[in-house]
């Protein structure tokens, strides 16, 4: 499951690290029938999502269509008397259980096309790395631009150099 993490550790109060998300959140979080992609990110709204206390549930505003889009969830804390914002990106579980099934049942057809005798083999092994790379190319160029707005919001600036990060397959 496409997976991303990062934590910035921020010299602002947990206050203002808040103030400076719910600048790009619109609120409240769209309905069932109205997805984020039918929204616009003009107004500074990049994210459709909820911000409760010190905590996050976000997605990110697109104009198109992708079920690869990350699921942004964020924990604001204060150890050692500074702040630190930890976010974590991942598919949406159903999104993520449909892949599963789909690769599941391409790999097993390529794997038994293999075991006889390989002439049926590259189709299904076509199909399978299609999926995986469609899935990995689309979660996670949203992911770091989820991470670069969220970065650049919260620290006002694009330094790289605060930020520990974290990504798996």
């Amino acid at each position: 499951m496409p997976y991303y993490s990062f934590q910035l550790d921020v010299p602002f109060p947990p206050e203002e690290v808040v103030r400076r998300l719910q600048r790009l959140v619109r609120y409240p979080p769209p309905g069932f029938l109205q997805t984020p992609k039918f929204l616009s990110p003009d107004d500074g709204n990049y994210f459709a999502g909820k911000i409760e206390g010190h905590r996050f549930r976000l997605q990110r505003i697109i104009s198109g269509r992708n079920s690869f889009l990350p699921q942004v969830r964020g924990r604001i804390s204060t150890p050692g008397g500074g702040t630190q914002v930890r976010v974590t990106m991942f598919m949406h579980p159903l999104v993520y259980i449909f892949m599963l099934f789909w690769l599941s049942i391409v790999g097993s057809v390529a794997a038994t096309a293999y075991d006889a005798g390989g002439q049926n083999f590259w189709g299904p092994l076509a199909m399978f790395l299609f999926g995986l790379v469609l899935m990995l190319a689309s979660f996670f160029p949203e992911a770091f631009r989820a991470k670069r707005l969220i970065s650049s919001a919260v620290l006002n600036t694009a330094d790289e150099h605060r930020t520990k990060q974290t990504f798996t397959t």
